[in-house]
């Protein structure tokens, strides 16, 4: 019926804010229309704008976008996202982050300098190692110190006949080229 319409309850949460009340809009898109919210660059609609509004019970999470500097080596981004992990808040600004690199919050020290009151994502690269074994290339990332570390760390165990080059006891370098055999 037309007063069963009107009558749909919807839970708001925008930024951390949450007001319930009746509606008879149709899609949740309608809802953030009709409540006065525009949306910013990074925010995210949970579900999406263009999901149909049931007729028990219906919640709605706005999550606000905050700025978030990244700095990755020598250069540094700027992104708007409402992501809450590092890895997901890097991956909004397109920024590709391996599972072996360390990824940091640390506050903006220099607001000024890095245009961003906030947050600043620091990304601790992991050196890529290229790993032929048996010859088969393995492209690997790691931050162990030397060739034994690493190795335990990947759980390659040796046998008495594999040999190793260079030593178990160089140190890893960005690049390095690694020989089990």
């Amino acid at each position: 019926s037309a007063r069963a319409e009107a009558n749909k309850v919807v839970s708001l949460s925008y930024c951390g804010e949450q007001k319930i009340g009746t509606t008879d809009a149709t899609t949740v898109g309608a809802v953030i229309k009709r409540a006065g919210i525009v949306l910013a660059k990074g925010d995210i609609v949970e579900p999406d704008a263009t999901t149909a509004i049931g007729n028990s019970f219906f919640n709605i999470n706005v999550y606000c976008s905050r700025a978030y500097l990244i700095t990755d080596g020598a250069s540094s981004a700027r992104v708007l996202s409402a992501q809450q992990a590092p890895r997901l808040i890097a991956a909004d600004a397109g920024i590709t982050v391996y599972p072996e690199d360390n990824v940091t919050f640390a506050p903006v020290t220099d607001f000024v300098a890095g245009k961003v009151v906030g947050q600043n994502i620091i990304l601790d690269r992991s050196p890529p190692v290229n790993v032929t074994a048996d010859g088969k290339a393995i492209p690997m990332r790691t931050h162990k110190a030397t060739l034994a570390d690493y190795l335990v760390e990947q759980g390659i165990s040796l046998v008495a006949k594999d040999t190793v080059e260079p030593a178990l006891t160089n140190l890893i370098s960005r690049g390095m080229n690694i020989r089990i055999t």
